[in-house]
Protein backbone atom coordinates (compact mmCIF):
# COMPACT_ATOMS: atom_id res chain seq x y z
CA UNK A 1 0.00 0.00 0.00
CA UNK A 2 2.64 2.26 0.63
CA UNK A 3 4.53 1.51 -2.11
CA UNK A 4 1.13 2.47 -4.15
CA UNK A 5 0.78 5.61 -2.45
CA UNK A 6 4.47 6.32 -3.38
CA UNK A 7 4.25 5.47 -7.08
CA UNK A 8 0.58 7.89 -6.66
CA UNK A 9 2.35 10.87 -5.39
CA UNK A 10 5.33 10.51 -8.14
CA UNK A 11 2.76 10.04 -11.26
CA UNK A 12 1.49 13.46 -9.17
CA UNK A 13 4.41 15.03 -9.37
CA UNK A 14 5.36 14.38 -12.49
CA UNK A 15 1.74 15.04 -14.43
CA UNK A 16 2.11 18.74 -12.57
CA UNK A 17 5.27 19.22 -14.52
CA UNK A 18 3.75 18.03 -17.91
CA UNK A 19 0.96 20.58 -17.34
CA UNK A 20 3.24 23.27 -16.05
CA UNK A 21 5.24 22.54 -19.63
CA UNK A 22 1.81 22.74 -21.31
CA UNK A 23 0.74 26.17 -20.26
CA UNK A 24 4.35 27.40 -20.89
CA UNK A 25 4.26 26.66 -24.44
CA UNK A 26 1.03 28.27 -24.36
CA UNK A 27 2.48 31.30 -23.10
CA UNK A 28 5.70 31.15 -25.28
CA UNK A 29 3.86 30.56 -28.53
CA UNK A 30 0.11 31.58 -28.31
CA UNK A 31 1.39 34.64 -25.95
CA UNK A 32 3.73 35.47 -28.72
CA UNK A 33 0.74 36.86 -30.69
CA UNK A 34 -0.56 39.29 -28.32
CA UNK A 35 2.97 40.88 -27.88
CA UNK A 36 3.83 40.88 -31.45
CA UNK A 37 6.85 43.94 -30.96
CA UNK A 38 10.46 41.69 -30.44
CA UNK A 39 10.96 43.76 -27.38
CA UNK A 40 8.08 43.08 -26.04
CA UNK A 41 8.74 39.14 -26.31
CA UNK A 42 10.72 39.52 -23.46
CA UNK A 43 8.07 39.95 -21.31
CA UNK A 44 6.76 36.35 -22.50
CA UNK A 45 9.78 34.66 -21.70
CA UNK A 46 9.56 36.13 -18.39
CA UNK A 47 6.24 35.06 -17.31
CA UNK A 48 7.50 31.32 -18.78
CA UNK A 49 10.56 31.58 -16.68
CA UNK A 50 7.78 32.84 -13.67
CA UNK A 51 5.48 29.72 -14.33
CA UNK A 52 8.19 26.73 -14.62
CA UNK A 53 9.91 28.46 -11.55
CA UNK A 54 7.31 29.07 -8.99
CA UNK A 55 5.43 25.42 -10.35
CA UNK A 56 8.76 23.34 -9.70
CA UNK A 57 9.85 25.69 -6.69
CA UNK A 58 9.90 22.47 -4.73
CA UNK A 59 12.32 20.80 -6.81
CA UNK A 60 14.99 23.62 -6.96
CA UNK A 61 17.63 22.35 -5.54
CA UNK A 62 21.37 23.25 -5.51
CA UNK A 63 22.47 20.16 -7.98
CA UNK A 64 19.56 20.52 -10.65
CA UNK A 65 20.68 24.24 -10.73
CA UNK A 66 24.03 23.85 -11.28
CA UNK A 67 23.45 21.01 -13.78
CA UNK A 68 20.48 23.71 -15.63
CA UNK A 69 23.59 26.50 -15.27
CA UNK A 70 26.03 24.35 -16.31
CA UNK A 71 23.91 23.40 -20.02
CA UNK A 72 23.11 26.36 -20.01
CA UNK A 73 26.75 28.26 -20.01
CA UNK A 74 28.01 26.23 -22.71
CA UNK A 75 26.77 28.28 -25.35
CA UNK A 76 26.39 31.43 -23.55
CA UNK A 77 30.04 31.65 -21.58
CA UNK A 78 31.86 32.30 -25.11
CA UNK A 79 29.79 34.67 -26.37
CA UNK A 80 29.30 36.53 -23.41
CA UNK A 81 33.18 36.80 -22.75
CA UNK A 82 33.37 38.03 -26.05
CA UNK A 83 30.95 40.64 -25.34
CA UNK A 84 33.30 41.89 -22.55
CA UNK A 85 36.25 41.97 -24.60
CA UNK A 86 34.38 43.76 -27.41
CA UNK A 87 32.09 46.04 -24.70
CA UNK A 88 29.22 45.00 -26.40
CA UNK A 89 25.84 46.93 -25.32
CA UNK A 90 24.05 46.37 -22.40
CA UNK A 91 21.03 44.68 -23.44
CA UNK A 92 23.03 41.79 -25.23
CA UNK A 93 24.05 40.73 -21.32
CA UNK A 94 20.51 41.12 -20.49
CA UNK A 95 19.49 38.44 -23.32
CA UNK A 96 22.21 36.37 -21.84
CA UNK A 97 20.84 36.56 -18.46
CA UNK A 98 17.05 36.08 -19.71
CA UNK A 99 18.68 32.69 -21.70
CA UNK A 100 19.97 31.67 -18.49
CA UNK A 101 17.18 31.95 -16.22
CA UNK A 102 15.29 30.28 -18.86
CA UNK A 103 17.21 27.16 -19.38
CA UNK A 104 17.66 26.89 -15.41
CA UNK A 105 14.12 26.42 -14.81
CA UNK A 106 13.42 24.72 -17.90
CA UNK A 107 15.95 22.12 -17.05
CA UNK A 108 14.65 21.86 -13.18
CA UNK A 109 11.40 21.08 -14.92
CA UNK A 110 12.00 18.36 -16.84
CA UNK A 111 14.52 16.65 -14.18
CA UNK A 112 11.29 15.66 -12.72
CA UNK A 113 9.75 14.55 -16.19
CA UNK A 114 9.25 11.02 -17.20
CA UNK A 115 9.31 9.41 -21.04
CA UNK A 116 6.68 11.18 -23.19
CA UNK A 117 5.69 13.78 -20.89
CA UNK A 118 7.36 16.43 -23.01
CA UNK A 119 5.60 15.04 -26.35
CA UNK A 120 2.25 14.87 -25.10
CA UNK A 121 3.12 18.39 -23.16
CA UNK A 122 3.93 20.30 -26.41
CA UNK A 123 0.95 18.12 -28.18
CA UNK A 124 -1.33 19.66 -25.46
CA UNK A 125 -0.73 22.47 -26.02
CA UNK A 126 -1.77 22.34 -30.09
CA UNK A 127 -5.46 23.36 -29.77
CA UNK A 128 -4.99 26.43 -27.14
CA UNK A 129 -1.92 27.76 -28.96
CA UNK A 130 -4.37 27.46 -32.07
CA UNK A 131 -6.88 29.45 -30.54
CA UNK A 132 -4.94 31.90 -29.57
CA UNK A 133 -3.57 32.18 -33.19
CA UNK A 134 -7.33 32.90 -34.41
CA UNK A 135 -8.32 34.92 -32.27
CA UNK A 136 -5.57 37.25 -32.49
CA UNK A 137 -5.91 37.39 -35.79
CA UNK A 138 -9.45 38.36 -35.65
CA UNK A 139 -8.64 41.08 -32.34
CA UNK A 140 -5.29 42.76 -34.53
CA UNK A 141 -7.25 42.60 -38.36
CA UNK A 142 -4.78 39.93 -39.82
CA UNK A 143 -6.18 39.52 -43.10
CA UNK A 144 -4.06 36.54 -43.73
CA UNK A 145 -5.63 35.50 -46.45
CA UNK A 146 -5.79 39.27 -48.31
CA UNK A 147 -1.70 39.43 -47.68
CA UNK A 148 -1.36 35.62 -49.28
CA UNK A 149 -3.35 36.76 -52.29
CA UNK A 150 -2.03 40.34 -52.93
CA UNK A 151 1.47 39.33 -51.81
CA UNK A 152 1.37 42.07 -49.22
CA UNK A 153 4.21 40.92 -46.68
CA UNK A 154 3.33 43.75 -44.14
CA UNK A 155 -0.07 44.11 -43.03
CA UNK A 156 -0.85 45.55 -39.87
CA UNK A 157 2.80 46.79 -38.77
CA UNK A 158 3.79 43.39 -38.47
CA UNK A 159 7.20 42.12 -39.62
CA UNK A 160 6.94 39.53 -42.19
CA UNK A 161 10.11 37.68 -40.64
CA UNK A 162 8.54 37.75 -37.02
CA UNK A 163 5.24 36.31 -38.65
CA UNK A 164 7.13 33.42 -40.23
CA UNK A 165 8.67 33.28 -37.05
CA UNK A 166 4.99 32.62 -35.60
CA UNK A 167 3.80 30.24 -38.25
CA UNK A 168 6.53 28.10 -38.07
CA UNK A 169 6.33 27.67 -34.52
CA UNK A 170 2.24 27.14 -34.59
CA UNK A 171 3.17 24.32 -37.26
CA UNK A 172 5.65 22.19 -34.95
CA UNK A 173 3.84 22.54 -32.37
CA UNK A 174 1.12 21.09 -34.83
CA UNK A 175 3.13 18.08 -36.00
CA UNK A 176 2.18 16.54 -32.06
CA UNK A 177 -0.80 17.48 -31.72
CA UNK A 178 -2.90 15.80 -28.98
CA UNK A 179 -5.60 14.85 -29.85
CA UNK A 180 -4.83 13.76 -33.71
CA UNK A 181 -7.52 15.77 -34.83
CA UNK A 182 -6.09 19.30 -33.90
CA UNK A 183 -3.11 18.10 -36.09
CA UNK A 184 -4.88 19.09 -39.61
CA UNK A 185 -5.94 22.39 -38.10
CA UNK A 186 -3.15 23.53 -36.30
CA UNK A 187 -0.65 22.57 -39.42
CA UNK A 188 -2.76 24.59 -41.50
CA UNK A 189 -3.29 27.33 -40.12
CA UNK A 190 0.66 27.39 -38.89
CA UNK A 191 1.19 27.19 -42.92
CA UNK A 192 -1.23 30.02 -43.97
CA UNK A 193 0.63 32.53 -41.47
CA UNK A 194 3.97 31.09 -43.25
CA UNK A 195 2.48 31.68 -46.74
CA UNK A 196 0.98 35.21 -45.65
CA UNK A 197 4.59 36.51 -44.61
CA UNK A 198 6.00 34.67 -47.89
CA UNK A 199 8.69 33.50 -45.32
CA UNK A 200 10.68 31.40 -47.75
CA UNK A 201 12.98 30.13 -44.57
CA UNK A 202 10.02 29.32 -42.65
CA UNK A 203 8.77 27.10 -45.67
CA UNK A 204 11.86 25.34 -45.64
CA UNK A 205 12.17 24.56 -42.19
CA UNK A 206 8.19 23.46 -42.31
CA UNK A 207 8.80 20.99 -45.05
CA UNK A 208 12.11 19.50 -43.68
CA UNK A 209 10.37 19.27 -40.30
CA UNK A 210 7.20 17.82 -41.70
CA UNK A 211 9.47 15.15 -43.32
CA UNK A 212 11.65 14.72 -40.15
CA UNK A 213 8.48 13.68 -38.08
CA UNK A 214 6.78 11.53 -41.40
CA UNK A 215 10.03 9.43 -41.37
CA UNK A 216 10.28 8.89 -37.99
CA UNK A 217 6.53 8.23 -37.34
CA UNK A 218 6.83 5.56 -40.13
CA UNK A 219 9.82 4.16 -38.43
CA UNK A 220 7.34 3.08 -35.22
CA UNK A 221 5.06 1.08 -37.57
CA UNK A 222 5.50 -2.49 -38.59
CA UNK A 223 5.35 -2.11 -42.07
CA UNK A 224 7.43 1.40 -41.53
CA UNK A 225 10.20 0.77 -44.44
CA UNK A 226 7.60 -0.08 -47.16
CA UNK A 227 5.66 3.33 -46.12
CA UNK A 228 9.09 4.91 -46.57
CA UNK A 229 9.83 3.70 -50.21
CA UNK A 230 6.42 4.09 -51.35
CA UNK A 231 6.82 8.12 -50.45
CA UNK A 232 9.84 7.42 -51.52
CA UNK A 233 8.82 6.18 -55.20
CA UNK A 234 5.80 8.42 -55.65
CA UNK A 235 7.89 12.14 -54.63
CA UNK A 236 10.12 10.62 -57.65
CA UNK A 237 7.29 10.00 -60.09
CA UNK A 238 5.93 13.35 -58.89
CA UNK A 239 9.24 15.36 -59.83
CA UNK A 240 9.19 13.15 -63.03
CA UNK A 241 6.03 14.02 -64.23
CA UNK A 242 6.19 17.78 -63.28
CA UNK A 243 10.00 19.07 -63.76
CA UNK A 244 9.10 22.83 -64.62
CA UNK A 245 7.15 23.28 -61.32
CA UNK A 246 9.63 21.86 -59.05
CA UNK A 247 12.60 23.29 -60.23
CA UNK A 248 10.78 26.91 -60.20
CA UNK A 249 9.96 25.92 -57.02
CA UNK A 250 13.02 25.15 -55.61
CA UNK A 251 15.03 27.54 -57.60
CA UNK A 252 12.57 30.46 -55.89
CA UNK A 253 13.06 29.31 -52.50
CA UNK A 254 16.95 29.26 -52.25
CA UNK A 255 17.42 32.25 -54.39
CA UNK A 256 20.07 34.08 -52.62
CA UNK A 257 19.70 37.24 -55.94
CA UNK A 258 16.26 38.59 -55.08
CA UNK A 259 16.37 41.58 -56.65
CA UNK A 260 14.05 42.94 -54.23
CA UNK A 261 16.34 42.64 -51.52
CA UNK A 262 19.73 43.99 -53.38
CA UNK A 263 22.23 45.51 -51.59
CA UNK A 264 25.63 44.94 -53.37
CA UNK A 265 24.35 41.59 -55.34
CA UNK A 266 21.63 43.44 -56.99
CA UNK A 267 19.93 40.12 -55.16
CA UNK A 268 19.04 39.00 -51.59
CA UNK A 269 22.37 39.95 -50.75
CA UNK A 270 22.75 36.83 -48.51
CA UNK A 271 26.00 35.82 -50.63
CA UNK A 272 27.62 39.33 -50.04
CA UNK A 273 26.49 39.26 -46.09
CA UNK A 274 27.64 36.07 -45.67
CA UNK A 275 31.15 36.91 -46.84
CA UNK A 276 31.04 40.48 -44.72
CA UNK A 277 29.82 38.06 -41.47
CA UNK A 278 33.19 35.95 -42.37
CA UNK A 279 35.85 38.17 -43.01
CA UNK A 280 34.21 39.89 -39.57
CA UNK A 281 35.05 36.68 -38.02
CA UNK A 282 38.66 36.43 -39.28
CA UNK A 283 39.86 39.40 -37.40
CA UNK A 284 39.10 37.27 -34.22
CA UNK A 285 38.79 33.71 -35.29
CA UNK A 286 38.63 32.04 -31.39
CA UNK A 287 36.68 34.69 -29.40
CA UNK A 288 34.59 36.43 -32.26
CA UNK A 289 33.72 40.21 -32.40
CA UNK A 290 31.68 40.51 -30.02
CA UNK A 291 27.46 40.63 -30.03
CA UNK A 292 25.31 43.70 -30.81
CA UNK A 293 28.29 46.28 -32.21
CA UNK A 294 26.65 46.54 -35.50
CA UNK A 295 22.84 47.46 -34.55
CA UNK A 296 24.40 51.21 -34.07
CA UNK A 297 26.81 51.57 -36.40
CA UNK A 298 27.16 52.86 -40.17
CA UNK A 299 27.77 49.29 -41.01
CA UNK A 300 25.58 48.65 -43.82
CA UNK A 301 25.01 44.78 -42.37
CA UNK A 302 24.05 44.01 -39.12
CA UNK A 303 22.85 40.74 -39.64
CA UNK A 304 24.48 37.60 -40.78
CA UNK A 305 21.04 35.70 -41.79
CA UNK A 306 22.79 32.30 -40.78
CA UNK A 307 22.55 31.19 -37.50
CA UNK A 308 26.42 29.50 -37.70
CA UNK A 309 27.97 32.63 -39.35
CA UNK A 310 26.19 34.85 -36.65
CA UNK A 311 27.63 32.60 -33.76
CA UNK A 312 30.84 32.78 -35.44
CA UNK A 313 30.81 35.99 -35.74
CA UNK A 314 29.79 36.52 -32.11
CA UNK A 315 31.35 34.41 -30.22
CA UNK A 316 34.57 32.99 -32.26
CA UNK A 317 35.09 29.01 -32.73
CA UNK A 318 34.33 29.14 -28.83
CA UNK A 319 31.30 30.36 -29.20
CA UNK A 320 30.62 27.61 -31.85
CA UNK A 321 32.36 24.91 -30.27
CA UNK A 322 29.98 25.73 -27.01
CA UNK A 323 26.74 25.47 -29.40
CA UNK A 324 27.50 22.02 -30.78
CA UNK A 325 28.00 20.66 -27.15
CA UNK A 326 24.91 22.16 -26.18
CA UNK A 327 23.32 20.37 -29.55
CA UNK A 328 25.35 16.95 -28.49
CA UNK A 329 24.30 17.14 -25.24
CA UNK A 330 20.62 17.62 -26.21
CA UNK A 331 20.93 14.81 -28.84
CA UNK A 332 22.21 11.76 -26.35
CA UNK A 333 19.82 12.74 -24.34
CA UNK A 334 17.01 12.45 -26.94
CA UNK A 335 18.85 8.88 -28.28
CA UNK A 336 18.07 7.40 -24.27
CA UNK A 337 14.52 8.78 -24.56
CA UNK A 338 11.17 7.50 -25.96
CA UNK A 339 10.31 7.23 -29.39
CA UNK A 340 7.67 9.42 -29.29
CA UNK A 341 10.17 12.13 -27.75
CA UNK A 342 12.60 11.57 -30.10
CA UNK A 343 9.77 12.45 -32.52
CA UNK A 344 9.14 15.92 -31.30
CA UNK A 345 13.00 16.42 -30.10
CA UNK A 346 14.67 16.38 -33.70
CA UNK A 347 11.83 17.11 -35.37
CA UNK A 348 12.41 20.27 -33.96
CA UNK A 349 16.27 20.68 -34.46
CA UNK A 350 15.58 19.70 -37.89
CA UNK A 351 13.26 22.45 -38.30
CA UNK A 352 15.65 25.21 -36.45
CA UNK A 353 18.95 23.88 -38.29
CA UNK A 354 17.24 24.20 -41.78
CA UNK A 355 15.81 27.60 -40.74
CA UNK A 356 19.21 28.72 -39.17
CA UNK A 357 20.89 28.17 -42.77
CA UNK A 358 19.08 31.33 -43.96
CA UNK A 359 18.14 32.85 -40.97
CA UNK A 360 17.84 33.62 -37.12
CA UNK A 361 20.55 33.63 -34.51
CA UNK A 362 22.18 30.95 -32.55
CA UNK A 363 21.28 31.29 -29.39
CA UNK A 364 18.55 33.82 -28.54
CA UNK A 365 15.11 33.41 -26.91
CA UNK A 366 13.56 36.48 -28.85
CA UNK A 367 11.64 34.60 -31.24
CA UNK A 368 8.77 31.83 -30.90
CA UNK A 369 10.88 29.06 -32.21
CA UNK A 370 13.83 29.53 -30.39
CA UNK A 371 12.02 29.49 -27.10
CA UNK A 372 10.00 26.27 -28.82
CA UNK A 373 13.67 24.96 -29.77
CA UNK A 374 15.56 25.93 -26.05
CA UNK A 375 12.08 24.50 -23.86
CA UNK A 376 12.37 21.27 -25.57
CA UNK A 377 16.36 20.95 -25.63
CA UNK A 378 15.93 21.70 -21.63
CA UNK A 379 13.28 19.85 -20.93
CA UNK A 380 15.21 16.46 -22.74
CA UNK A 381 18.52 17.29 -21.20
CA UNK A 382 16.82 17.93 -17.74
CA UNK A 383 14.68 14.46 -17.81
CA UNK A 384 17.53 12.27 -19.01
CA UNK A 385 20.67 14.29 -16.80
CA UNK A 386 18.51 14.56 -13.95
CA UNK A 387 17.47 11.36 -13.49
CA UNK A 388 19.95 9.97 -10.40
CA UNK A 389 18.52 12.96 -8.35
CA UNK A 390 14.76 11.65 -9.85
CA UNK A 391 15.74 8.04 -8.39
CA UNK A 392 17.15 9.69 -5.47
CA UNK A 393 13.91 11.50 -4.95
CA UNK A 394 11.74 8.79 -5.26
CA UNK A 395 13.41 6.54 -2.68
CA UNK A 396 13.41 8.61 -0.44
CA UNK A 397 9.84 9.25 -1.05
CA UNK A 398 9.63 5.29 -0.39
CA UNK A 399 11.64 5.37 2.88
CA UNK A 400 9.48 7.94 3.95
CA UNK A 401 5.62 5.92 3.34
CA UNK A 402 7.61 2.64 4.77
CA UNK A 403 7.64 5.13 8.29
Amino acid sequence: MDGKRCSLIRDLDMGRSRHNVTLAMILAVGGSFAWIQPQHYFIVVAFVVVLLTASNLRDFGPARMAGGLAIALTCTLPIFVSGLLNQSPAFEYLGLLAFLLFGISAYVAGSSMADNDMSNAIGASALPCLAIAISASAIFGWDLFGALLSGNRYFAGINPTLLGLLGLALSLVGLAARPLMARVPTLAFGALIILSASSRSALLALLVASLCYAFLAALRLRRGTAILSICAISTFLIIAAFPDPVINALSGLFLLDDRYRGTVTGGSGRLAIWSFFLDRWAESPLFGSGPGLLYNSSSKYVYSHNMIIQILSDGGLLGLLGLLVFVGAFCVALFRSSTEDQAVGFTALAAYVSYGIFEGRAVSIGNPLSVYFFLICFLVIGSKFGSADKLRRASAWHQTFQK
